[in-house]
């Protein structure tokens, strides 16, 4: 017994009840980040390391399949635009999973899996490894990572000012 209150507190306050159902709460939302981050992860691993008869199958079999990828071949941009539109959900999804993750470990991530994607197709098939797509991987992905991590500080910063306008 605490002060008349009848209950043991737990930090911040809370009741143990009340804890409980707050973790409970966090933990799911958490786990739909990191099962996204993997599908994702998992699509990307797929469109890279597929090899280049499997592509022509699918490219033929799902005409709208073929038409995308017929703009990216011929798109002739200087980078690989199948890599942007791969990486870039990559490190949206990454961010949203690995919120404790910083800038560093974020460009780890992002540069091994490119380095490892490259690796791996150079043993595949009618694919070709290039060390510039390894810049786009790493380029594309923090540009989604940094998307998500400046749509969190314009929110603390949003959630400061409706504090500070709506206490005086």
């Amino acid at each position: 017994m605490d002060g008349g209150i009848g209950h043991e507190q737990t930090l911040a306050g809370r009741l143990p009840e009340q804890c409980a159902t707050t973790a409970g709460a966090v933990a799911p939302r958490l786990s739909l980040f990191v099962a996204g981050f993997l599908a994702i992860l998992a699509m990307v691993m797929t469109a890279l390391l597929l090899p280049r008869a499997a592509v022509d199958w699918i490219a033929k079999r799902w005409s709208w399949i073929g038409l995308v990828l017929q703009w990216v071949d011929h798109a002739h941009l200087a980078i690989n635009l199948l890599h942007v539109v791969l990486f870039v959900p990559l490190g949206v999804s990454m961010a949203c999973a690995l919120r404790r993750q910083g800038l560093s470990g974020a460009i780890g991530l992002l540069l091994g899996l490119g380095a490892l994607t490259e690796a791996l197709q150079s043993v595949i098939p009618g694919r070709h490894a290039k060390l510039s797509d390894v810049a786009v991987d790493l380029l594309a992905g923090l540009a989604g990572w940094c998307l998500v991590r400046s749509m969190g500080a314009l929110r603390l910063r949003w959630d400061h000012y409706r504090f500070i306008r709506w206490s005086k």
